[in-house]
Formats: structure tokens, C-alpha cells, sequence
């Protein structure tokens, strides 16, 4: 009989659980390398192909797109035993890149010097060029050692002589002696421009001198300087020659050499908010001067002055996608004095979003709106004051948070329900206490997606319609998400289990139960002691008493009687005693067709303070009537107990 139970046990189960499951066509866990023990590879066509570019470049003399890709290839990553290796080749690379671009610039700087007859600026320029062109020797030898060991770290020299990683090797070797090749014409060119500056000193040309005079050293910004000299050779003066005037290497004015030599003339400074300025005057012969008369020049450091700008900028902490937020400036000179008509500049990570201009009292405000599709995250806020006459700019800059106000949700929905069906599900979207009208709302189970707008409370209601074949029977995950329609709430979702069962299941698993409910009966019918037995003397009667004094007794159904024996007898005899005073207390009845759970479940609420103590009761009264398991000594005075405590409790 037992086995036959247990059996009957195993088809109610297995009517629920079978149809959850799922058979796989491929493997539940796809197996992959732990990322931490897996050793990482350098691809080495990859990395030569790269350098193949960077040296082309290098050899075409475009050094700026060079160095840029560099710098990008600073960044990558390699395997720890290659790293030192090849940082070194990167920074080899990117040192002779710049000394190169140096080189030619140097070289291009002293001929033109030469070319004006500027013989002392332009020899310390060949000097420098000098240094140049040896340093770049160095750092390209360096660089094909550094080659032959990084190729044979790589396995290059492993690959088949066809290979794109040798073909990738052979080209580099042909670009590294390109490189050489074209440091060897810089040499070349250097020794051409040595030789052109030679003659000049054997042409035993004039030497001449150039005098500046200026009226001050220091002046304000957009202030005026008279500046005078005199242009003389071997204490003859010059007349009719050009003097250019140059600020800062740029030109900005020329005057004329009188009879005597002298010339004038009048530099404004510019609006340059800097500490000084370089004032130069330059004679270079031209015409039938060439060839006769050396350059000469001379300078004189200036002072600029200005007044510094304060700036105290305040902004909120916090912004949001969609919202404007608002800057506020109070601009003034290092005075304290207010600064009205002041341009002033807000930039949000870089991009002009306000201008406005300061007010009497030297207060400005830019109110812009933050772009919705902008990240949350830190965020740059600048605020630039224009410079204006003698007041040099300012600027100042403040980090600001962008968020989104968080969104709540709550759904109320079945959690048990029999395919197919249409379940219905309802809730409430809020933020920052807020109903959230118009949000989409998107509702998915198994294979079924609803989508709802909320209305105007932030209240939503769905119908979900669930076709008998549309998932597994077992627990399934209600997902619902929110999507604001203000870019400024952030989106929420949830889960909600709900269990579906099939009505195929349902019926399957009540046939089982019924079943099991019969085996169960006649193995109580056969256990029960004939009359003609005697009685054993530790039967307990399990028998309703009404209570004649009590009226609602009327409402207790009446019971069979059923005689237990032992341990388990002493235990469903308490729990008889309990049921009697629940039932007269909560006017609810144990009918024939309740499990006791069950009954638990109706009377509960009815149970005030003896609520905890009758479900105690209930569990150990279940375990004792259902299973195999005998009470303990332990198990019956807890029983005791707890029945003592529901009869004092209800005041019975």
C-alpha cells in the first residue's frame, strides 16, 4: 500500500513539473576562458602592418599624421612579457618623429635666414640642425635593433618567407632604410646651407648695426610706443634703407632711414593679456645691398599692463535631460569694482550654450535648456568673461551632475493562473511622489508583450491574453517596464511571479490526488479496530462537543468518531480540543471536503493572539496525520502547549 502511494505521489508531481521541462539542443553553460588565467596574444601582422603605415608617413616627412597615430597605438594592449619591448619601440618611434619635424624646420629656418643675410641667427640655427641630424641617427639605429628584437619575440622569423607576416617585416626593413636615406639628405642639406653660410663670411660682406630706442617699457594694452634708431656700417650711416618692426617675430610696422641713418615710428600694443612683448627692429639688405651689406637687428623686452577680472560663478549641483538650468556670474575688477557690459560665454562640455552681457551691477545669468538625449554622468560647465579694453578676460569652471528623477512602479496582478486565460494586470507609475501621465508601459509574459500608456493619475491597466500553448506550466516572471515620456524620469521595471498550470494539468493533477485520497482511506478503514476488539486503554476519541450553553455551537457540524492509538493519538487529540474552541470562537466550521490547512487559512483572521500558536498546532497535527513520522515526547508537550495557549488566549 505504501508503494502504491508513493507512486501515486510521483504522477502528481511529475503532472506539474514534466511540462517545465525543456530539452536543450545545445549545452546549458557554453564553456569559455577565465578572462584572468587566459593569456592574451599579440597579433603580429596586425602590429607590423600598423608600423608600416607610421613609417611611411615618417618617410613621406608627414610628421603630424604620424605622431597621431601613434599616440593612438600608445594605448593598445599587449601581453605583459611584450609590454616593455614594445613601449620602446613606440617611444623610439615617436622621439624620431619629433626630432625630424625639428630637424626640418631648423634647416628650412636657417636657409631663409641666409637668404636675408641674417649670419648669426642663422649659424646658431645650423648648430642646432647639427645636433639634430646626429641625435636622429642614433634613434633610427636604435630603432632597427629594436625591430630585429621585437619581430623575433614575435615569431616573424618563424613564419613561412610568404607570409603576410614576413612580406609585413620585409616592408618595414625597406621604410627603416627610407628613413635612413632621408636623415642622410637632411645631412646633405645641412652641409649645403654650412657651405652657403661660408661663403658669406668669405665674402667679406659689411657688417652693420642697428639701433632701438623706445619712449617706455611698460604700457597698457592697446596703448602706443615710439620707437627710433639709427642704421650705420663701420660709423657710416645708412639712408633710404628699410627697417622692418616686428612684436613678438611678427611684423607689424616698416619704417625708412632718414640722411643721418636715423628712422622713427609709432608700435601699438596689442591686446595681449600677457606679462611683456618683444619689440624688434630688423635691417635685411635688398636690392643692390645684397651681396654687400650683412643683416643686423635689434630688440627690446616691453611690460604690458592690464587690469585682472574676477569672476564668482555659481551654478546647481544637479541638472536634468530636458530641463534648463540656469548660470549665474558676478563679474568684477580686482578692485571689487562691478563690471557692467561684460560679454560673457557659458559652455556646456564645450559648446557655446548662452552668451549675455553683465548688468550695472556686473550680475549676469544664462538660462539654458540641457539637450535630452545627453548622458547622466559628470559634465563640464565653463563660463568665459571676454576681455574688454584694460581688463584682461577670466573664466572659471564648475563640475555638474546630470540625472534622472527615479520612477516607482507598482503592479497588481494574479499570481496563480489556469491557461488559457486573460490576465488582467493593473498598477501605478510615480515619480518624486508624482503620478507619471502618458508613460509606456510594456508588459511581457512567456511569449505575450502588451504595451499601455498610463492616464492622467499614473494609473495603467493591461490584458494580458495567454493561449494554452504559449509557455511551460511553473513559475514565469511578469516583466514590466517603464519608459517615461519626459526625458527627464528615468525608466524602472519589475518582476511579478505568476504560476501557470495548463487546465490539462489541472485535471491530471486532481485525478491524482483523488486517487491518493483513496489509498489513504483504506489504509485508515483497514486500520480501525473492529467493535468486538477491546479498546485499547490509550484510544483517544476524537469527538465535537457542543457546548449546550454556547449558541453558536449550533454551527459546529457534527464529526465521525475515529479512535487513534500512541503518540500520534495524544498529539490529533489536542489538536481536537483546539479545533473545538476555534470553531465556537470564529463560528466557522472544519467541513468534510477542508484540509486543515485550509481551515487554518478561513479561521486565521478570527484568531487574534492565538493566531501563531493554532498554525503551530496545525503543522504538527499535518505532520502526525499525513506521514509515517511517530510524535516525540517533545512533539506532545509542545502540542500541549500550544493548545493551552489557544483555550487561554480565545477565553476558553
Amino acid at each position: 500500500m505504501k508503494k502504491t502511494a508513493v507512486a501515486l505521489l510521483f504522477v502528481i508531481v511529475a503532472s506539474i513539473l514534466l511540462p517545465c521541462t525543456i530539452v536543450r539542443a545545445e549545452p546549458a553553460f557554453i564553456p569559455h576562458e577565465d578572462p584572468a588565467a587566459a593569456d592574451s596574444a599579440l597579433d603580429a601582422y596586425s602590429f607590423l602592418s600598423q608600423y608600416v603605415e607610421i613609417l611611411s608617413l615618417i618617410s613621406a616627412q608627414q610628421y603630424e599624421n604620424a605622431s597621431v597615430l601613434t599616440e593612438q597605438l600608445a594605448h593598445i594592449s599587449v601581453p605583459e612579457d611584450l609590454s616593455y619591448i614594445i613601449n620602446r619601440y613606440n617611444n623610439l618611434t615617436q622621439e624620431l618623429i619629433q626630432v625630424l619635424k625639428e630637424l626640418r624646420d631648423t634647416l628650412d629656418s636657417a636657409s631663409a635666414l641666409l637668404d636675408q643675410y641674417r649670419l648669426d641667427e642663422a649659424s646658431q640655427a645650423l648648430n642646432r640642425a647639427g645636433v639634430l641630424v646626429a641625435k636622429a641617427q642614433i634613434l633610427l639605429e636604435d630603432l632597427q635593433d629594436a625591430t630585429s628584437t621585437l619581430s623575433q619575440r614575435i615569431g616573424v622569423f618563424a613564419a613561412p618567407a610568404e607570409s603576410k607576416i614576413r612580406q609585413a617585416y620585409n616592408e618595414l626593413q625597406n621604410l627603416l632604410q627610407r628613413l635612413n636615406d632621408l636623415i642622410n639628405q637632411y645631412h646633405d642639406l645641412l652641409r649645403r646651407i654650412n657651405s652657403q653660410a661660408e661663403e658669406i663670411k668669405l665674402g667679406n660682406l659689411k657688417s652693420t648695426t642697428l639701433s632701438l630706442n623706445l619712449n617706455t617699457t611698460s604700457c597698457f594694452v592697446g596703448g602706443f610706443v615710439s620707437a627710433s634708431g639709427r642704421l650705420t656700417s663701420n660709423g657710416e650711416n645708412l639712408q633710404n634703407r628699410g627697417v622692418k618692426l616686428l612684436l613678438d617675430g611678427e611684423q607689424i610696422g616698416n619704417a625708412a632711414t632718414s640722411a643721418d641713418g636715423s628712422y622713427q615710428a609709432v608700435i601699438q600694443i596689442p591686446y595681449k593679456y600677457v606679462q611683456s612683448v618683444i619689440i624688434q627692429a630688423l635691417y635685411t639688405p635688398a636690392g643692390s645691398d645684397k651681396g654687400v651689406y650683412l643683416a643686423s637687428s635689434n630688440s627690446v623686452s616691453v611690460t604690458v599692463l592690464f587690469y585682472e577680472t574676477s569672476l564668482i560663478m555659481t551654478t546647481p549641483s544637479e541638472g536634468y535631460p530636458g530641463l534648463s538650468l540656469t548660470a549665474n556670474g558676478k563679474i568684477t575688477s580686482q578692485e571689487g569694482t562691478s563690471l557692467s557690459e561684460r560679454e560673457v560665454k557659458l559652455f556646456f562640455d564645450g559648446n557655446t550654450v548662452g552668451t549675455a552681457q553683465t548688468d550695472s551691477t556686473g550680475t549676469v545669468s544664462i538660462q539654458f535648456t540641457v539637450d535630452s538625449q545627453t548622458k547622466t554622468g559628470q559634465h563640464k560647465l565653463t563660463m568665459i568673461v571676454s576681455p574688454k579694453g584694460v581688463y584682461a578676460g577670466t573664466s572659471q569652471q564648475r563640475t555638474i551632475s546630470i540625472l534622472k528623477i527615479a520612477s516607482t512602479i507598482t503592479v497588481n496582478a494574479p499570481s496563480f493562473v489556469v491557461l488559457p486565460a486573460e490576465i488582467n494586470v493593473d498598477g501605478t507609475v510615480s515619480s518624486a511622489s508624482k503620478p507619471l501621465k502618458n508613460a509606456e508601459v510594456t508588459l511581457s509574459l512567456a511569449t505575450t508583450t502588451v504595451t499601455v500608456k498610463s492616464l492622467e493619475d499614473g494609473s495603467f491597466n493591461a490584458t494580458l491574453t495567454v493561449p494554452l500553448n504559449a509557455v511551460f506550466a511553473g513559475a514565469q516572471e511578469l516583466n514590466v517596464t517603464v519608459k517615461p515620456s519626459e526625458s527627464w524620469q528615468a525608466s524602472t521595471k519589475t518582476q511579478v511571479n505568476i504560476f501557470l498550470i495548463s487546465s490539462a494539468n489541472v485535471g491530471f493533477a486532481s485525478a491524482a490526488f483523488v486517487s491518493v485520497g483513496v489509498v489513504f482511506y483504506m489504509r485508515f478503514v483497514r486500520s480501525k479496530p473492529k467493535k468486538s476488539e477491546k479498546k485499547d486503554t490509550r484510544a483517544v476519541e476524537i469527538t465535537p462537543q457542543l457546548q449546550p450553553e454556547d449558541a453558536s455551537a449550533d454551527l459546529i457540524s457534527s464529526k465521525p468518531e475515529f479512535q487513534f492509538e500512541g503518540a500520534k493519538g495524544k498529539v490529533l487529540e489536542e489538536y481536537n480540543e483546539a479545533l473545538r474552541t476555534v470553531e465556537t470562537v470564529t463560528q466557522s466550521s472544519l467541513e468534510p471536503q477542508m484540509t486543515l490547512r485550509e481551515f487554518l487559512k478561513k479561521v486565521k483572521p478570527k484568531l487574534r493572539g492565538a493566531s501563531e500558536a493554532f498554525t503551530a498546532l496545525t503543522s504538527i497535527a499535518e505532520r502526525a496525520l499525513y506521514s509515517p513520522f511517530v510524535p516525540e515526547t517533545e512533539d506532545i508537550q509542545k502540542a500541549e502547549a500550544l493548545g493551552a495557549t489557544i483555550r487561554e488566549v480565545l477565553g476558553k
